[in-house]
């Protein structure tokens, strides 16, 4: 008789307003994983959404936007927003991304210049999914080169021990941009931390919420790792599969 294995795959909602190098890169990367059944959905122009990868039942509503009905939403495992102004969204659809996240949905927030409070997130329903306080004096993103800070939780926990590992052994990896965010919410887990002049900044935390848990990352530079000779290429690729 014959045996078939087969592992049971992770769906992945990426959703995005442009085709940018940040989201292009997360999208390469995440289709690579053969665990991973990644529908990828972003916005060429105000009346257009283009879907690609794999296809779900029902995700056919993303051809008008952003839906509103979590039992959508509920077709995937994890879902990764990019970053681009909260008002292309309508706010009973964040209402249902907050309900999908209480009912044991995942979220990733990828940061960017219209992200977190430049995007308006902290304006919607999702705001407490977010894990950071708001910043009083938000500046959208900076860019320059960052020290990468590994803090004892980072290097402890599952999701980012293997990066924090690989990054160990590289000589003064940096971040290329970060998000000016506020502090971490009262249960919120910093995995990676910048040095920001006189400051450590979280620049990725996990926070749970309801029965699920959402992941902000506070750059929309990591691909630049992904680009770059020696151990720190696998940072990038690392750090996005445990992440999902």
């Amino acid at each position: 008789f014959a045996v078939d294995v087969r592992e049971k795959s992770i769906t992945v909602l990426l959703y995005g307003n442009m085709l940018d190098v940040n989201f292009s890169m997360l999208k390469r990367e995440l289709s690579e994983d053969a665990t991973i059944k990644l529908t990828s959905v972003y916005r060429k122009n105000a009346q257009v959404f283009l879907i690609e990868g794999a296809r779900q039942d029902g995700d056919q509503v993303f051809s008008r936007g952003f839906p509103t009905d979590v039992e959508v939403l509920k077709l995937y495992t994890c879902i990764v927003l990019g970053s681009f102004p909260a008002d292309f969204i309508n706010p009973a659809s964040f209402t249902a991304i907050k309900k999908y996240v209480e009912d044991g949905g995942n979220l990733v927030l990828l940061g960017g210049p219209k992200s977190f409070d430049k995007g308006g997130y902290y304006r919607t329903a999702i705001a407490p999914l977010i894990p950071w306080k708001e910043s009083r004096d938000a500046r959208g993103i900076s860019v320059g080169q960052f020290p990468v800070v590994i803090p004892p939780e980072g290097a402890g926990h599952g999701l980012s021990s293997a990066t924090a590992a690989i990054l160990d052994g590289v000589t003064a990896p940096v971040f290329y941009s970060v998000n000016k965010v506020g502090e971490r919410r009262s249960g919120a887990l910093s995995l990676m931390n910048a040095s920001v002049g006189s400051q450590i900044v979280p620049i990725v935390a996990l926070q749970p919420y309801g029965k699920g848990q959402t992941l902000g990352v506070a750059t929309d530079t990591l691909w630049r790792w992904g680009r770059m000779d020696g151990d720190i290429a696998g940072a990038f690729h690392q750090f996005w599969r445990d992440s999902i």
